[in-house]
């Protein structure tokens, strides 16, 4: 194999090899709950992609109300986010499941990142980084995303309150590290 490059096939991703194989999270989300659902497992595909659309907006009006917005407006928020043109391309032209289920996250993800540094308990530390590790197992991007706020959030609230939580922050990322450690 002179020439070749280990776990690279440009047919996928453009061959990086972390896009080598797809995250698996939303697939055995589906599996689990077609042997709790009395359906098919396309229908049951069917209700994930519904769940997350609710999830999201839940998550859009929670993370709103967390940021002080009133009750119009976060309602607004969760309106706005479910009828997003990019969430409809996903779901109707590309077929990228794994896409939505991880988005669905995001907005309840940053919901409790902030509730974490305002709090410092281990609890939503271990949390958060749970967040992170099932996102990362979900869509690799999106939950490097929310790794990256995760660690913005810490650099600000550390500076704004001239404090470090070390510990509270290496406990999110041993938690994330686990949950995703078989995947990545």
């Amino acid at each position: 194999a002179a020439g070749t490059i280990p776990f690279w096939d440009s047919g996928w991703y453009a061959g990086y090899p972390i896009f080598d194989f797809y995250p698996p999270m939303s697939y055995y989300l589906t599996v689990f709950l077609s042997y709790l659902v009395p359906s098919s497992l396309s229908m049951v595909f069917n209700y994930v992609m519904i769940l997350s659309y609710i999830y999201i907006a839940v998550g859009a009006f929670t993370l709103a109300r967390k940021l002080n917005l009133n009750l119009f407006s976060s309602f607004l928020a969760g309106l706005i986010i479910i009828s997003s043109p990019r969430l409809a391309a996903n779901a109707m032209f590309s077929g990228q499941f794994p896409t939505i289920v991880a988005f669905s996250m995001v907005p309840l993800s940053l919901y409790v990142f902030i509730k974490t540094f305002e709090e410092r308990r281990s609890a939503l530390f271990m949390l958060s980084g749970a967040l992170i590790g099932l996102n990362i197992v979900t869509h690799n991007l999106t939950g490097y995303f929310l790794a990256m706020m995760f660690a913005l959030f810490f650099f600000i609230f550390s500076v704004k309150h001239k404090k470090l939580e070390i510990a509270g922050f290496a406990k999110s990322v041993l938690v994330a590290g686990l949950l995703s450690s078989f995947w990545v």
